[in-house]
């Protein structure tokens, strides 16, 4: 799924999603990935708890190694980011040492970022 795409692009790229509201909602193997929509309709986070989706070479229970470190920079508590270009972030969240969700964003705040993964059903 493509940030900044509409709802239609979406829909024909990912397929139909099991929940559809402003986050939908897919399964994934041993895990969900749900996307954030805004009022109009844009694809503005997307976040996945699935073990295979990785940022900077970590996934959901890996232990967040030097590598990991070295390639994303801290924003606040528990949250890291790696830029990646055209407005967008890929985002770590880390709790206890360990990655529990990873996901890619064009929120630029981290207020933003946690407010869109709560409405994802994330903490």
């Amino acid at each position: 799924m493509r940030i900044g795409a509409g709802a239609d692009a979406l829909l024909r790229r990912a397929g139909q999603p099991r929940t559809r509201s402003r986050v939908w909602t897919w399964c994934a193997p041993g895990g969900r990935i749900s996307a954030v929509l805004t009022q109009r309709g844009r694809v503005t986070t997307a976040v996945s708890t699935a073990p295979r989706h990785t940022v900077a070479g970590a996934g959901r229970g890996d232990r967040l190694s030097r590598w990991a470190k070295a390639r994303t920079r801290p924003l606040g508590r528990g949250l890291r980011v790696r830029t990646l270009g055209g407005g967008r972030r890929a985002v770590l969240r880390v709790r206890g040492g360990k990655v529990r969700w990873v996901g890619v964003t064009s929120a630029g705040k981290r207020a933003a970022i946690l407010r869109d993964a709560r409405r994802a059903g994330l903490r």
